[in-house]
């Protein structure tokens, strides 16, 4: 098994806004994952991911008078699997659900969820090639 963790902090400085006011942030990202590998080949594992944003947004903006956020949060948990196939074939499959908000949203209005199933082809040693479909159902409109 292979575990993986990573905590990143960012600052983005204050820029100007084309309309008007500045925008900056802080933030920080944080990744776990876990990855377990069988003897054929195939693999399945566990990520979890959360990041915060802290933005600063000056009060005279095209966006308003208040800022319409502040602190946006997203929290993430994906289920990547791999499926060595007969030859040189395989197939993966990544479920993952999603949650971004910013503070004051209602949780119901920030769910994500979707998922991406390929199959992938060992040309050679060291080329890949495949097709796959990615499908997803999110937060359609956003409220401030």
């Amino acid at each position: 098994p292979q575990f993986e963790l990573s905590v990143t902090p960012a600052y983005q400085g204050k820029e100007d806004l084309r309309t008007g006011g500045q925008l900056g942030a802080h933030s920080a990202i944080v990744r776990a994952s876990y990855t377990n590998s069988l003897n054929d080949g195939s693999f399945f594992g566990l990520t979890l991911g959360y990041d915060y944003k802290d933005y600063d947004i000056s009060r005279h903006t095209a966006l308003g008078a208040e800022p319409p956020w502040t602190i946006v949060r997203h929290i993430g948990v994906g289920a990547p699997i791999f499926l060595a196939g007969s030859g040189s074939w395989g197939y993966y499959l990544s479920p993952a659900l999603e949650i971004s908000r910013a503070d004051g949203a209602k949780w119901s209005d920030s769910l994500q969820y979707g998922g991406l199933v390929a199959a992938i082809k060992q040309v050679d040693a060291q080329r890949r090639i495949g097709f796959g479909i990615s499908l997803s159902e999110a937060l359609e409109r956003v409220y401030a």
